[in-house]
Parts: C-alpha cells; structure tokens; sequence
C-alpha cells in the first residue's frame, strides 16, 4: 500500500487512514479473498499515529512534562469538527518546512513521548491497554492485529484472509550482506537485529497470524539466503513455484466458498429481477441522502390517486436542481403509501433510472424491462411479450391505454433526456397518446437536453401537468449540509458555517450543495477559511476540487485517471484502470522519474489514494457484470470533459490507450515500446531509448474458456471496444476488428445483444460497414432463433457487393472459412433480400387506395408516408426513416391538407376548419367560416387559403390565432400562398389578382385569357409561374415598383399532367402523358424531352406517366410509367436506370426534398421505398425469378459453381432459365399463350444447351380422368428456338452425354384400364435433327425411365398384365414386372424384357421389381418387393408404390449383364415409400423415406435422422455422407451427416421452401421459395476439403470480374417479364371489354346525361369561338 507513494501524501500522514480504508473496502466488494498477509521477517519500523482521540491524548498530557506536552501540541492539533473530537498530527512540511530530513528523528521522539505517556496513563487506568499496545506496534502489523473479521466469519478466525509466512532461517548468519537490511529489521550502521521488532515478528508469526487465519488458508516456508539477492529466482524456484500455486489454490478455494455460501439464498436468477433490484437499490441509496419536498411530493400523491388523470406527469427543470432526487423519494413515498391505500388489489410501482446502466439508454431495453415486470406483477405470461421493438413498443402502449389489469400501475422513468437516439426514441412515438385510469406515468426531463420538454409539451397541453423543481431556501440548504455531515460524524465551526451560508445565497441548488459538501467535509476546526474558501458556481467548486487532488496526488496521473473515467460514458472498472494506466507511458514517466522498474506497471496503491479522496463524486454501478465507476453527476461529467478531454489530440489519445487495452495489443509477454529519458538511460544502463517494456496486462479473448466449463463471454470487449476503438479515430482498425470482423459480431450475437449490435454500427460512418448493419437488420428473424446462421445470412445478402469493397470481401471470406465450423452450406450468389439496392422495401397497404389518398409529410424530425382515404375515418401512417407503421390517427372523414412545415394537418367539417398535431393526433384548433365547399386549398406554415366551389372566396385563415382574417368575394378557382406567406395570388374570372398579408393590400391585378389550374410560387415572391387550362404554362414576373409584370412562355401541350418547379429552380419539368419536357426557369426554353420506352421491353401502350419528380439538388430526374420507373441525370438528360417496380402498374410516385428516395404506390395496394443513393450499385433487393412459386429446378452439370438452371411455376406456362453464377433470370420460354396451360415440369440437358417444357395436356384423345399426360416442347437454350413438340407425353428425358432426347408418348390407352396403354419412344437427336419412333411394349410403366450413358439403351420397369385362357373356369390372371433394356437403334428394334429371376438366380418367386435407378458406372439399382400383387392406381393414373412390403435390391451392371452386388432384404423397412429412396453418387448409401440410413456394401443400417422433413426432399451429398433436406416447416434447410445424424447446418429460406435439389458436383444444394427466388449453396464440410480453393472457384467470388452496364442490365432483366406482362395486358383488356359490353345500369345512363347537359351549360367563350 506504500510503493509509488507521492511525497506530496506522504507528507499529511494519510496513509495510514487510506490503508484502513481500503482494507474495509476489500470486505465489502471481494468475491471471494479479502486481504492476503505476507509476512517475512522484516515488519517495518514504527511510526507516529496519524490521528488520537481527545481524551486519550489530553490524559496522556497530563502525565508529560509541559515541555514534552508542548511539543506533542505543536505537532498535533485538536480537530472539533470531528464527532468526538480528535487530535490530528500535521503535516511535515507544515512544522518542519523544507527541513523534511529531520522527520525520521522528530517522529521518533514524538513516538517515545506518547509511549512515556501512554504507559504512565495505563498504569494508573486512565487509558486502555490496547491504545499503549498499538503504540508499539508497526502499522503493518496493527492493521492485521486490530482489522475485525468480515461478516460472513462466525468464529474469531476469518476464512477469507490468506496468509504466508517465509522464514530465511540462516538469516542471522548473513547480516552482514549488503541487502540483509530488506529482509529484516536490523540497526543502522550495524549487523544486529533490532530486538524489539525481531521479538514482534515472532509472536506474529508463532501466534497472532495463526489465530487470525484459518490453517487451509495459511502456508510457511522455510528457506536458505542466496547470494547476491538473498532470494534468487533460479536457486528458490520451487519456493517461488510452491507460493504461486498455493496461492492459486488457496484463492480458488475460498472463492468458490465464499460464492456457494451466498448462492443458497439466491432463490432465482432472473435478469428481471436483477434490473428491477438495481434501479430500487440506486432509490434507497439516493433517498437516504435526500431531505423531504413535501410540496413536490404532494403534487405527486395528488396526480396518483387522481382517478380522472389521462396523462403522464412531468417533473423538469435545468440540470442539477434534484430531478433524481425527487423521483427516488416519490417512489419510496408511493409504494408506501399504496401499501396503505390499496390493500386488496395488486399495485405496481416501477422506478428507472435512464443513464444508470448503459441498457437504461436504449428504449428497447427501457419499455422490454418494463413490459416483463408488469406481465410479472401482474400473472401474465412473460414467453408471449414480443421479441422486437415494433411489437414491443406496441405491448407498453396497448398496456398502458388500457390498462387491462386489477391494480394501479405508477410507472416513474428519471431522465427522459439521457435517451440514445436508437429507435427514434427521442421522438416520444412510442407514448400513449391516452393513460387509463389505473396507470399513472410520471416522468423528469432536463428542461435544455434533446428538446424532450417541447416535444412533451406537444404532447401534454395541460399546465397543471408539469412540476417545475426551483430552488431550495437558504435554510433547506443548511439543513441539507448538516444532515450529510452528521452522517460522517463531522461539523463545521462558526466561522466555517458563516461561509458555507454565505455561499448558498450565490446558488441554492442540490448539485451545488453536492460540490460545497465534498469541500468542507474535509475542513478541520482549525482550517482557515474566507471568501476564496468557495466557489460560487458549481463548476467552480469542481474545479476546485479538481485542483486539490491534482496537487495532491500529482497533475499528470489525476488528470490521466479521470480522463478515463469521463471517456468512460458508461463507466470503467478498477481492475479496468490501473490496467489500462499501465499502458499509459505519460503517466508511467511522470512516476519513474528516479527509478524503472523491471516490468512497467503502476504502484497499485495510487488508484487507491485517489479513490477516496475521489468517493463522493463517483458512483457505483453494475454494468456487463462488473461494479463500474462513473461520475455522481452529468454536471461533474461535463466539467471533467471540459477540463481534461478539451482537444480532440487528447480525447484521441485516452480513447486510444482504453482500445489497446480491449484489443489486447500489449497483453501477456507483448512488450509495449516507450520512450525513455535520458537521465533513466544513463542510472538503470537502459539499452535504448526505444526501449520495450512488459505491462502484463490480461489478454482479451472475445469468450474466456476452460476445459470442461461453459464458456464465459467477455462483455466488456463486446460491449466497450466499438466506442473506443471508433474514437480513437482508427477506422482500419475498427472496420477490421469490429465491424467487419466476424467472430466479433458471432460471438456478440451469442451474448444474446442483437440490439447492441446493431447499435454498435452507429459508431461509423462508413457506408459499407451500415450495408452490414442492414444485412444484419434484414437476417435478425433468423439470427435470433440461430447465430450459426450468420455466415450464409451475411454471404447471401452482401455478395452483390463483393467487388466494390475490400472489407466487405474480407468479411465474406471470414464467413466461407467459419461454414465447416458453425454452417457448412456456403451461399453461391445473392439469395436474400439485399441492402445496398435500389428498392429498399415494401410496405402492403390493405385498404384499396387512390393515388390522392397518399400524401409524403416532411419534418425536421422524420419522413412520414400517410393514407387517409376522405370517407375513412383513420389515417395510418409509416415512418420511413424508421422503416416501421406508427399507431393510427383517428380524424374525421374528409380530404387532409399539411402545412409546409409537417407539423400539423387540417380538414374540412362542413364550415369548420379543423387542426391536428400529426405528432399524436390530437385536436389544435378549430377555425368556422361561411358556409360553402372548400375546392383549391394552399396550406403554409401560419395561414391556408381556399376557394369555394360556386361560392365567392378565397377565404384567408390564420392557422395560429385560429380565426379567418380575410375573405374575398371574387369567383374564384384557384389559389397560393407565396412560400414566404407575404403573398397571396388568386384568379378573379380572367384576372390574376396579387395581395399583400397581412395588410390585404391589392399590389397588381394581371388580366389572362384561360382559366388557371395551378400556381407555383418561386422562392422569390414576384416570380411563379400558371398552368391554365389549355395546358401551357406561363412565367410571370412582376414589378411592384411600376405595378408592371412580364411572361415567358414555357411550354404547350394538350396531354399536359403537371409541372414541377425543381428545388434549385433551375429546372421545370412538365409531365406529358408520353413525354416529359426539362425546361430552363432563366430562359424558359425546352431543354430536352425524355421517354421512358426502352427496346425489347414490353410496356403498355396506353400507359401514361404517373408521377416525375426531381431528387434533392436536383441531380437526376425520377420518373414512372406502366411498371418501370426510369431515373435521368438531369444536367444532360442520360438514362441511368431502368428499374422494375413490380409486374402491376404504378399509381403515383413521390419524392423528397431532403432525401434521396422515391415512393411508389402501385396498383396493388403497396408502397415502395427506392433509395438513389444506391442506382451505381448493381445489386437487387431481390432477385425473383418468378412472383409466385417455384415448382421444379432442373439444373445443367454444375462445375464450380457455374451452368445454368430451368424452373418453372405452376401459375402460367412460362419457363426461366438462370444463370448459376449470379442466380439472375437470362431468358424466359414461353410454352404457350394460352393462359389456361400450366407447365409441370422442366428439364435441362446437363450441357446446357436444351430444354423440355412439360405442360398439362390439350389433346382431344385424352380424357378428364387422364391427367398423367402431358405435352412436351423441346427448346434450344440459348436463343430460346422451339425445336419440336410432342402431346399425350408420358416421360421425357434427356440422354447423359446430352445428344438426345428420349419423349416417351401413350398412342393408345383407356382410361378404365391402364394395362391397355400403348407406349412409343421418340428419339430426337440434336445433332443430325433426326426423329426416330419405336413402340414399346404394351403394359404399364412404373419407374421412371433413363438412358445408359455407354449403351445408348432406355431402361425402366414395366407392369404387365398375363392372362392365360382356362377351360374350366375364369381366365388365370397375374402381374408380372419386367425390367425393360430397348436399344436405341434400328438395329436392334425389339426390346429385352428381364424378370428379376432373370436377372438374379437366388431370387425367389415371389419377388417383384418395383424399381430401377441409374447410378455410378452405368450401373442399375434394381429394387424389388416381397410379393406380385397388382400394384394399385392414382387417380391421376400413376402408380402408387407405398403400399408397405419387404424390400431387397441388386446392383446390376446391364453391359456385362451381371450382378455386382446384392443388399439385403432388410435394408428398406416395410413403410418407407421406394418413390423417396434416394442412393449416393457411387451407391454407398441409401437413405428412405423415413430418412434412415444404409450402408450398401453390408446393409448395416448407419443413423435415424430425428428432424421432421417435408416428404421427398431429402437429397444426398457428398457420396451420401450427408443428406440435405427441407424442414417440416418449409422454413429452413437443414445438413445431416449420416454417419451419426448430427446436424452440421441450417440456413433460413426467409420464406417457404417449395423444392430443393442437388448438383451433378455433389456439392451444390438448390432450393425454389414460394416467393420466386432461387437460392443455391456449396457444401463445404470434409476435413479434407480444400476449402479455399473450392471457395475461390465460386464465381461469386471472384475479385476480378468485368463490371456490367446496369442500364443494360435493367433492360436485360426487364425483358425476361415481357410474357408476364403481356399475359397481364390481355387479362386487363379481356376484363375491360367485358365490362363495355355489358350494358350499364338505367342510374349511369340517366347522370352521364345530367352530365353532359351541365357541361353544354357551362361551355367557356373559347369554346364557343371554336
């Protein structure tokens, strides 16, 4: 406790007092060891006691001699502000001055005095014997002697003080070496042992220590002295190694002791319990240090028992005014007092405490505490409370509107501004707009912070709901600092008391009280005070504080100590500190001034000098299962940051030091290089200035493991190192060790921390790392029920971005190396929703809307998108930069208008204006004028305008004095507020007419010769511009000087939509129904026209532009038509995208002013969100083959990742085929144009090159009951060239080396009796485009045929039929099954047919082929059943193959015509189903339908794989060494290895899967979704796979690929949907001529007349000239 001291504490004799205190702290916060004696045979001469009580020093006085009791009196004074009083000893420096030498013999004379005395005094019984035996003791020693035993000890020894005691038993031998003096207390000058201490050492040693600590806990050594040290590390190593391991062993011990004990009274671990036990705990230590506010608490008790009360309370004002205090005191008052009142009913008071904890932060984690602590209280089920934000923040709200429990719930939250942005939660969207009865809601705010205040006043108008804390009286204050002094047994004189009471008339706050009491607590009587003595600020008092610990403890370790507590936002560990302090050199230099030690590390008894002199401004917290210190106060924190964190070199610096030391840089034997001075060169003979140096600080592995125990994770590198590595401002560092960096963000998922996580990518801002963020956000369904799935989530959803990043690539290539590890499926391509896109997402509207019924509000706080049809009561509405639907708003029916600003929206109710805030809903104001319908509105920020239709007007309202403040009698249609509200201009017939508000003062009247239809003002009042009514549009500039104006046309055209005034107001665009005009505002000149018709895409030809809108800055132009929305660089008027909203029209487009995104609102009632800054990236959001399900994949051979793949869906006729490297659609094939057909199937040629489509059969021969049949159509892949068609098809089949197909066609068959179905095989060879036909033998097929590769020959098993005539009775009947060999030559036109008898000898008669499988070398599989039963029929006319029966099989080489190898009988249990047996690549395996499996060379049955597996999609990898299979819930695909049935991987559909298959590589796993994607993965799992090199074949991983045109690439993709939308066309125009020939209703007829009458009446003068 005394190596390293400062002379500086040294000098007031504290070290002592400091020692005590740190040994009660050890008591108080040790798990386990307390205090560890180690005791040689030197214990350390005497010393004076620091302090003496008053009647033991005065009795001692009275037997001294006045000379000696006036130097006992010089030296110590008596301290009456002390309770009892005491005497101090003074400072050195304050008797001696700069003659600090003669301490040693002024304190032994001192000492001899007060022994003299003490003695006298024990003699006669004046003082006790334990003061005159601590006299004699060295401190040392009287720590041990008199420290009680800790509170667990029941007995006098403590079982939790370890103990060794060394004995150098030839000691007395060598005193005459020069380093003896370290060992033992010997005489000065003089080989001798000073007797007195030699005889204390014993009896220490023999006696005291022993009974003083248990005998498990003590160890003694015995030893002999080595020369030169005395101890040397190579002769004593086995003491060295005996004492370290006893040491260990020992602290284990009594740690695990010490725990267990306290473990029996824990009656459950909860992280509830734990955070509702934390924040109580922090209200009664608060409340303790608290005087009463009865006025504030009786507001408070009011408000609660209020029944009528609706809305939440508020406590506010400035910082430091006892907001905390307050709500720790109401929540004490309020569950006592609800004890009294409420009895019966169960009563819910919740305290937190924002800012406590760092979790306290986030408002997840806020209302995720208080939603489980009220199902808790209240006996809900806590398992339903929903896991994400949206759900949860939609619970606490339904909680506490409704308020569905028995009981009353006080809910208090302190320091509603010290909320993390996360969620927006300071935006308070996630209040209730209403408080039920029973739920009562209490909040305190900074009235400066965040502007929570103002948002809250939004939100709660009513000002008896606000509690505005002032500050105390000048006596409160006083009362304050007596009752916190008593309770240190402390007080202050008159003269003292004076200034501290003139001090609160300066400020008479808490926190000022706060920092005057840290002063004077340490004032003695005799200190001298005056008008320096305090501040009169409260940062004056702490920097006053802060300057005394400085020059006490010492400038450059005080200054570097409380940097990094300040940096600390959340707080720092002890351990954390002097850790990290060691890796400091400034501080290290500043204390080895004289002296380097061999290992560079910090005395550890500095900190804890600091530490309690530092005690009553820092705080204890809890934080990742640490105690953690952090500042009393954010007052302190903010003073601390303004003196020490005041540059960003030093924030850099201390941010830097605390990184180093999570990232474990300089951990174990790492030297950590420094720069020596020379003076230290020259005295320790260091080598170099450059000279490395041990530190020893603890390595930070992200989860500390040890054999046989659960891995622990280390939450302060998780939690910690993302804040300080990000600012000490090294962004390679970061992206590498965080953001980028997979293990970190695995292992932090593993905690459980998806919310921290996320939170962590707040700290950067680099783009690529937020792509991460959004691709974690998008896979959270998955990671949350699975971490493992990180990998192939991460891959599945950044591989787009792959070559235009390096750290997302190194990232990639952490998640390939980890699959083998945690998920052995590796994503080939893009096969998830992808950030980074252009389309963002989607939100499905489930209300038919109109494109008038969407209105885009901004605000400086956030983007709203709302929906309010006029007739619906409700508007809902979607936060885009939260990405998430906020509760809906009730209001009337009626057409909505917003003000510019966003922050309110009225409506019209009959002749009454009505105003909401769009914050809650709530009503502002209402404004009544005349009667009439309101027809053109313009809305501002203070006033709106609006006509009436066939009525006089405009009307002009002031929206803030609510009240009408104009009204025109003019007949008018139109008119606008300037954007300034100076203005306002309106049409008077043929007259412009221009006021001034709010004077009403006519400036120019403009006569026109059309009717306007829209104004748009400029940014320059006098200048805007008319779209009338013939659809040209004019500038008008006007001059209110000489009351003169001028025009420029713009533009005319009679198909004319709308104009748009870009947000620089360089441009105009007009939309044209077919073209879009960009027009210059200077010249008023056409710049260019632009269209939106790409080649080769299909588009509507009566499609129009919905929307044109130019982007912030106007640097592109966003346009839609039909489905397409086309994006412009608006300088020189290039393409740049062509994006595809969907396969439906789009009904209208919008776009920001303030950030880059559009808005489509398509015909099907969905929202889209495109972000623009992302149209130079060419990844998709998603890549959906189809908008509905896949139904079958047929892949090509798969080499590396590479080929091509045809799919289908069974919605229409149309087959895609698909590029495996991207998993993009290259071409679709439409079967038909018929929109009744449906395909059922595809096939691909394993080259590639050719394609089968199979539809549902047209043909007249076949009948309804026949559905097996279909009809073939064999296309060329690459440009999609029908080739041949064959109807009533069977089978088709594509031949091995890919040459031929084979179309298996019925030419004959009846329906009621499949045995007389005539087959005939076509034979189409590619190459010499021959078509060849052979009939095949009557009978029925039941297996599926195939082609030998080597043999050219068709295989398949046949059912037959046999009868035989019978004289006497009914013909015999019987079945036979033949495996069928037909040679694809003309050559050898008749077929073979084989019985299995035939084929193998031993077979009995009774057995049956059931099946035949192609498999390895051209070799057949031959499955046969027990029994020759007539196999039953489908109704659909297939073979149903489940009926259950033994089954056997044969591996059958048909070139050689032998049997290899036979399985036995029992390898297939009776149930499982032949259809789904599925053999590996060389035939070592089987798995059936029961997804066990077989060994084929012995039949030996391997693992049951337990999953639930959707039937018939299990497939084998790897030579059946796993199997992959889609699970019983369609969501997931799931890796067995069959040796053993473990599961090796599980990746996430995020969907449904609809079919999964397996390439020709065996790796390759192919899945189609319900929702059109394609997804594929290569299996990486062997231990001898070479998995870089498999990985880096992928093509997806390729570094160097060429970059495509994305236009063209738009095009590209856009003409793979032609056949869908042109099959959407027909159906649309079918549907509407439908509807014209229908005649209408007598109703339409009657008002289309009325109609047209009116119009006749109304005809304009232009008109009638025409």
């Amino acid at each position: 406790m005394f190596w390293g001291l400062k002379p500086q504490i040294k000098d007031d004799h504290s070290t002592m007092v400091t020692c005590q205190e740190a040994m009660k702290m050890c008591v108080s916060e040790s798990l386990g060891p307390t205090h560890m004696v180690i005791l040689g045979q030197k214990v350390g001469q005497l010393s004076a006691p620091p302090i003496l009580k008053q009647t033991d020093l005065e009795a001692i006085f009275k037997h001294l001699s006045p000379e000696d009791t006036l130097v006992l009196k010089q030296w110590y004074y008596i301290d009456l502000n002390s309770v009892p009083p005491v005497y101090i000893l003074q400072p050195i420096s304050h008797i001696l001055g700069h003659k600090k030498t003669d301490w040693p013999k002024t304190e032994e004379k001192l000492l001899a005095m007060l022994q003299k005395g003490a003695q006298w005094c024990m003699e006669n019984g004046h003082i006790a014997d334990d003061f005159n035996r601590n006299l004699h003791l060295p401190g040392i020693l009287l720590n041990v002697l008199t420290f009680p035993p800790s509170a667990s000890t029941t007995s006098q020894q403590d079982k939790t003080w370890m103990g060794s005691i060394r004995d150098i038993t030839d000691m007395h031998h060598n005193l005459e070496k020069i380093r003896s003096h370290r060992f033992i207390d010997i005489k000065q000058g003089k080989a001798e042992v000073i007797p007195k201490l030699f005889t204390l050492h014993n009896q220490f040693a023999e006696t005291i220590i022993p009974s003083k600590i248990n005998e498990d806990n003590l160890h003694t050594s015995k030893i002999q002295w080595a020369e030169p040290h005395g101890v040397d590390p190579v002769v004593h190593k086995s003491y060295i190694d005996d004492f370290c391991n006893n040491f260990y062993r020992t602290a284990v011990t009594i740690t695990d002791t010490v725990n267990k004990n306290k473990h029996q009274f824990v009656l459950h671990e909860d992280e509830l319990c734990h955070d509702v036990s934390s924040h109580w705990r922090i209200a009664n230590d608060i409340e303790q240090w608290c005087l009463r506010q009865d006025d504030y608490l009786g507001k408070i008790r009011d408000y609660i028992l209020d029944p009528e009360g609706e809305k939440p309370l508020v406590v506010h004002s400035s910082s430091g005014y006892g907001k905390t205090y307050l709500m720790a005191m109401a929540a004490q008052e309020t569950n006592r007092m609800l004890k009294i009142y409420n009895k019966e009913t169960t009563s819910v008071v919740a305290i937190r405490f924002i800012g406590a904890t760092n979790e306290s932060r986030d408002i997840f984690w806020l209302i995720n505490s208080i939603c489980h602590q009220i199902a808790y209280a209240t006996g809900k089920s806590r398992c339903q409370l929903p896991k994400d934000y949206k759900g949860l923040k939609s619970s606490f709200m339904q909680v506490l509107e409704a308020g569905l429990f028995n009981g009353l719930l006080v809910l208090l939250i302190d320091g509603l501004d010290q909320l993390s942005s996360n969620h927006e939660a300071l935006s308070l969207d996630w209040l209730p707009h209403k408080l039920a009865p029973n739920v009562k809601l209490i909040f305190s705010t900074s009235s400066t912070d965040n502007g929570i205040l103002e948002k809250l006043n939004h939100l709660i108008m009513q000002e008896d709901q606000y509690i505005e804390l002032g500050s105390f009286s000048s006596h409160t204050c006083n009362e304050i600092m007596d009752m916190w002094l008593t309770k240190l047994d402390r007080k202050l004189n008159h003269q003292q008391s004076k200034r501290v009471n003139d001090a609160f008339r300066d400020s008479q706050v808490p926190i000022f009280i706060k920092t005057v009491f840290e002063e004077v607590k340490w004032w003695n009587s005799f200190t001298e005070v005056n008008e320096d003595s305090l501040g009169s600020t409260v940062n004056e008092n702490i920097h006053r504080l802060f300057d005394r610990y400085e020059l006490k403890h010492g400038k450059i370790f005080v200054d570097h100590v409380l940097s990094y507590i300040t940096a600390s936002v959340t707080g720092i560990s002890e351990a954390e500190l002097e850790e990290i302090l060691c890796l400091d050199d400034k501080v290290l230099d500043s204390l080895f001034t004289r002296w380097e030690p061999p290992i560079r590390r910090i005395p550890p008894s500095l900190w804890q000098y600091l530490r309690i002199d530092l005690m009553g401004l820092l705080v204890e917290r809890e934080e990742d299962g640490l105690k953690v210190l952090t500042w009393f106060h954010t007052t302190i924190a903010r003073a601390a940051s303004t003196r020490y964190l005041n540059t960003a070199e030093k924030k850099q610096y201390i941010h830097l030091h605390v990184s180093d030391y999570y990232l474990g840089k300089w951990s174990g034997t790492w030297k950590k290089p420094r720069s020596a001075k020379e003076s230290l060169i020259e005295r320790n003979r260091i080598c170099s200035e450059y000279d490395p140096k041990l530190r020893y600080v603890p390595v930070q592995p992200l989860e500390f493991t040890v054999f046989n125990i659960e891995p622990r994770f280390n939450l302060r590198k998780l939690n910690q190192l993302p804040y300080h590595l990000t600012n000490s401002r090294r962004p390679e560092l970061a992206n590498k060790d965080i953001f980028f960096n997979y293990w970190f963000i695995h292992t932090k998922l593993r905690t459980g921390s998806f919310h921290k996580l996320i939170d962590d990518f707040s700290y950067t801002t680099n783009p690529q790392a937020k792509l991460v963020q959004d691709a974690l956000q998008h896979a959270k369904k998955a990671l949350l029920l699975d971490c493992n799935a990180l990998g192939p989530e991460l891959c599945g959803r950044l591989l787009s971005q792959f070559t235009s990043s390096p750290n997302i690539q190194e990232l990639i290539h952490q998640c390939d190396l980890a699959a083998m590890q945690n998920c052995a499926l590796v994503p080939n391509h893009q096969s998830y929703n992808a950030p980074g896109s252009p389309l963002e997402y989607t939100y499905q509207i489930d209300t038919d809307l109109s494109a008038n019924d969407i209105y885009l509000i901004e605000n400086k706080e956030t983007l709203l998108m709302c929906a309010k049809p006029a007739l619906i009561p409700q508007m809902r509405i979607w936060d885009i930069h939260q990405s998430q639907r906020k509760p809906n708003l009730t209001l009337p029916p009626g057409k909505i208008f917003y003000t510019q600003n966003g922050q309110f929206i009225s409506l019209f109710r009959g002749t009454t204006l009505h105003m909401y805030k769009i914050q809650n809903g709530e009503l502002f104001g209402k404004i009544n004028y005349e009667h009439g319908q309101p027809n053109n509105v313009t809305v501002g920020n203070k006033y709106l305008a609006f006509t009436l239709v066939k009525a006089a007007g405009p009307f002009l309202l002031d929206m803030e004095a609510k009240k009408v403040i104009h009204k025109f009698n003019q007949q008018s249609q139109i008119v606008q507020l300037s954007r300034n509200e100076k203005y306002v201009l309106f049409n008077a017939g043929r007259q412009l007419e221009f006021y001034e508000i709010p004077l009403m003062e006519r400036k120019i009247s403009i006569d026109v010769n059309d009717t306007p239809i829209k104004i748009i003002f400029t940014r320059n009042p006098l200048q805007f511009f008319v779209h009338f009514q013939r659809n040209n549009i004019i500038k008008y500039e006007i001059n209110l000087t000489k009351k003169s104006f001028t025009t420029m046309h713009i533009v005319e055209d009679l198909e004319m939509q709308e104009a748009i005034l870009s947000h620089t107001e360089k441009y105009f665009l007009v939309r044209s129904s077919r073209c879009l005009y960009l027009a210059d505002t200077q010249t008023c000149k056409v710049i260019r026209q632009l269209h939106l018709e790409p080649p080769g895409v299909f588009m509507e030809h009566l499609a129009t532009f919905t929307g044109a809108y130019f982007t912030p800055n106007d640097e592109t132009i966003v346009a839609s038509r039909h489905n397409y929305i086309g994006i412009w660089e608006t300088k020189s008027g290039q393409p740049l995208r062509l994006l595809q909203a969907s396969t439906v029209p789009i009904k209208a487009l919008f776009t920001s002013s303030r950030v880059n995104k559009a808005f489509a609102f398509l015909t099907n009632n969905s929202m889209q969100i495109w972000h623009l800054d992302n149209i130079e990236r060419g990844s998709q959001y998603s890549q959906e083959i189809f908008t509905g399900p896949i139904s079958n994949i047929s892949p090509s051979a798969v080499s590396h990742g590479t080929g091509t793949l045809v799919c289908h869906s069974n919605f229409n006729a149309e087959a895609k085929l698909v590029d495996m490297e991207t998993g993009i659609c290259i071409r679709s094939i439409e079967h038909s144009e018929n929109p009744q057909r449906r395909l059922h199937e595809t096939l691909m040629s394993l080259d590639g090159k050719y394609v089968i489509t199979r539809a549902n059969n047209t043909s007249t021969q076949s009948g309804p009951d026949w559905t097996v049949l279909r009809e073939d159509s064999v296309w060329e892949a690459s440009t999609g060239k029908h080739i041949y068609s064959a109807p009533n098809s069977r089978f088709a089949m594509f031949s091995k080396d890919s040459q031929m197909t084979v179309i298996i066609v019925a030419t004959l068959f009846d329906p009621k009796d499949w045995f007389a179905t005539k087959y005939s095989a076509i034979v189409y060879e590619f190459e010499t485009k021959e078509l060849q036909y052979y009939e095949l033998p009557r009978g029925d097929i039941i297996s599926k045929p195939f082609i030998s590769h080597c043999t050219g020959r068709l295989f398949y098993v046949m059912q037959k039929r046999m009868i035989e005539d019978n004289p006497i009775d009914e013909p015999d009947v019987w079945y036979e099954y033949r495996l069928i060999f037909h040679y694809l030559s003309k050559h050898f036109p008749e077929p073979r047919l084989y019985r299995i008898q035939d084929i193998w000898k031993a077979a009995e008669k009774h057995y049956s082929l059931i099946d035949a499988r192609h498999i390895h070398d051209n070799n057949i599989l031959l499955v046969y059943r027990h029994g020759n039963n007539m196999l039953p029929y489908h109704s659909d006319g297939t073979v149903d193959r489940s009926e259950p029966s033994v089954k056997g099989s044969v591996v059958y080489d048909p070139y050689h015509e032998q049997v290899l190898k036979v399985i036995d009988s029992w390898f297939a249990q009776p149930m499982s189903n032949v259809e789904g047996i599925v053999v590996s690549s060389q035939e070592t395996r089987i798995i059936d339908d029961q997804l066990k499996t077989y060994y084929t060379y012995t039949s030996a049955h391997l693992s049951t794989i337990k999953a639930k597996a959707l039937n018939h999609s299990v497939h084998l990898l790897l030579d059946g060494r796993y199997a992959v299979v889609i699970a019983h819930n369609k969501n997931e695909i799931l890796v067995f290895r069959t040796s053993d049935a473990i599961q090796k991987a599980k990746v996430f559909v995020h969907g449904t899967a609809t079919c999964l298959t397996t390439g020709s590589d065996d790796r390759t796993v192919i899945v189609g979704t319900e929702d059109g994607r394609i997804q594929m993965y290569t299996l990486i799992l062997e231990l001898c796979d070479p998995v870089t090199e498999i990985i880096e074949k992928i093509p997806s991983r390729q570094i160097h690929r060429p970059k495509p045109n994305l236009l063209n690439s738009d095009i590209q993709q856009a003409s793979t949907k032609t056949f869908e939308l042109q099959r959407q066309s027909t159906a649309h125009h079918y549907k509407v001529d439908q509807t014209i020939k229908r005649p209408p209703p007598y109703q339409s007829i009657e008002k289309a007349v009325d109609i047209i009458t009116y119009n006749n009446r109304i005809r304009s003068q232009s008109c009638c000239v025409q």
